[in-house]
C-alpha cells in the first residue's frame, strides 16, 4: 500500500498504514521468498531527509535504516 505522513510517502503492507494516511493499493507481494518472487523488497528511511525508499535485494544503503522485508517480488 501506499502511504502518507504530513512530510513522507511511503510503502506499507498494512493498509492502515501505521496510522497514517492510505493512499492507494500498489500491487502485490509473496510472503515468503521462491522461484517466482526471488528479490526482497526492503522499506528504508534516510532520517536526515525525513524520507521513506524501497529498495530492491541487496540491504538498504549504508547511512540509512533498514526498517525491514515487506515481502518478495520479482
Amino acid at each position: 500500500f501506499r502511504c502518507s505522513t504530513s512530510v513522507d510517502h511511503f510503502i506499507s503492507r498494512q493498509a492502515s498504514c501505521a496510522g497514517h494516511t492510505f493512499e492507494g493499493s500498489l500491487g502485490w507481494v509473496a510472503l515468503a521468498r521462491s522461484s517466482e518472487a526471488p528479490r526482497p523488497l526492503r522499506r528504508c528511511y534516510n532520517a536526515p531527509a525525513k524520507a521513506h525508499f524501497h529498495w530492491l535485494d541487496e540491504h538498504c544503503p549504508p547511512g540509512v535504516t533498514e526498517e525491514g522485508i515487506l515481502g518478495y517480488v520479482r
